[in-house]
């Protein structure tokens, strides 16, 4: 099977057609720039966490990256991983983390997800599926316990958590999800 795994759908794939964030009423010049400000800001986060020196490109986004930055230096005490794909061989889909570091010491893990976005019901699935990625690769992840989704601030105040409450019932949804998936266009 992992012969096949880079035709594995990505999580957000699985669902987007339920939650296909709405550009109606936008420019593509608009769109673009929503898209740009996400990739700008995990790439520089995760330069923060790599302790990689960038050069500040864009100046509109650096409350996002300071309320990264204020929350991470408060919060995170080892690094285990950045911007790390993972698969499931299993269940046959994948999708990339962007951190999995210790919080506040301790003896687990937590897998963290850079947003800038408002909230929305995907995210329950985001890290419902993020849980069972890090399940079934837990001999590269370590005992990954959390899984959150870090709100980053407009205003630079520190990014807020949050977390799934029900993650179980939220995997079982993701995963009928996932196999109306694989029916209809998977394999």
């Amino acid at each position: 099977m992992k012969e096949n795994r880079f035709k594995y759908p990505g999580v957000s794939e699985v669902f987007s057609h339920y939650c296909k964030p709405s550009y109606a009423g936008l420019t593509l010049e608009e769109i673009i720039s929503i898209e740009e400000k996400q990739s700008y800001v995990k790439t520089r986060c995760i330069s923060i966490v790599n302790n990689i020196w960038m050069i500040k490109e864009n100046s509109k986004y650096e409350n996002y990256i300071e309320s990264f930055r204020k929350w991470y230096e408060e919060n995170v005490t080892q690094v285990i991983l950045t911007d790390i794909v993972l698969f499931d061989d299993v269940n046959r889909f994948t999708g990339r983390i962007d951190l999995i570091c210790s919080v506040n010491n301790q003896d687990t893990y937590t897998s963290i997800t850079i947003k800038t976005s408002h909230p929305s019901k995907s995210w329950h699935l985001q890290l419902a599926a993020y849980r069972q990625l890090c399940n079934a690769n837990a001999l590269k992840t370590g005992p990954v316990s959390r899984n959150i989704i870090l709100k980053l601030s407009k205003k630079g105040d520190i990014a807020s958590e949050f977390e799934c409450e029900n993650i179980q019932a939220h995997w079982e949804m993701f995963n009928n999800i996932l196999q109306g998936w694989h029916y209809f266009k998977g394999d």
